[in-house]
Order: C-alpha cells, then sequence, then structure tokens
C-alpha cells in the first residue's frame, strides 16, 4: 500500500477531492500553505493499493490540467501552463491502525 501525498495550488484545487471520490480513492483534504509566498494550497493524502497508485496519480494529473487549461485559456501557452501547481509525493505505507 502507498501514500499519495498531492500539494495542489488553490487555484486549481476546486471540486478535485470530488473527483477522486468519484473514481473510488478515500481521500482526506487539509488546507495548507507554503512557497515563498506562502501562497493557499490543498493538500490531500490517499492511501491507495500499490496496483492502484498510478490511476491515483493520473486522476490528479487530469484533474490539475484541466483546472489549468480553464483558468488560463487564452492567456498563455500551454508549457507555461503545465508549471509549478501541483507537488505529488507517492511514500509506502508500513501499517495502518484505526481506533
Amino acid at each position: 500500500m502507498k501514500l499519495v501525498i498531492a500539494i495542489i495550488n488553490n487555484q486549481i484545487a476546486s471540486g478535485l477531492v470530488e473527483s477522486m471520490v468519484e473514481k473510488g480513492f478515500r481521500v482526506t483534504a487539509v488546507e495548507s500553505s507554503g512557497g515563498f509566498l506562502r501562497h493557499g494550497n490543498l493538500t490531500i493524502l490517499s492511501a491507495v493499493e500499490d496496483n492502484e497508485v498510478q490511476q491515483a496519480i493520473q486522476a490528479i494529473k487530469d484533474h490539475a490540467e484541466l483546472k489549468k487549461l480553464e483558468q488560463y485559456e487564452g492567456i498563455c501557452d500551454q508549457k507555461t501552463v503545465r508549471e509549478g501547481m501541483v507537488t505529488l509525493f507517492v511514500s509506502p505505507i508500513e501499517t495502518i491502525l484505526n481506533f
């Protein structure tokens, strides 16, 4: 099992949790801030089976690219739009405990 952690810029975060849940992933969302100017972010945490990691990553990527294209349509080129809105980590989970 893996822990997928995605830090998403608030500009494109709306609807991501709902999108992930619709695709069958369990998600915990935490509002966060970071970077040089302390911009707002949404950090999502999702424990996924090893064979579903790529699906989770693709779901996050698809949502982020769709939101970026909607937001920046006609303003800047696609290369600019694809950079800097999501930071994603995947870590192994050794143990999960529920109390």
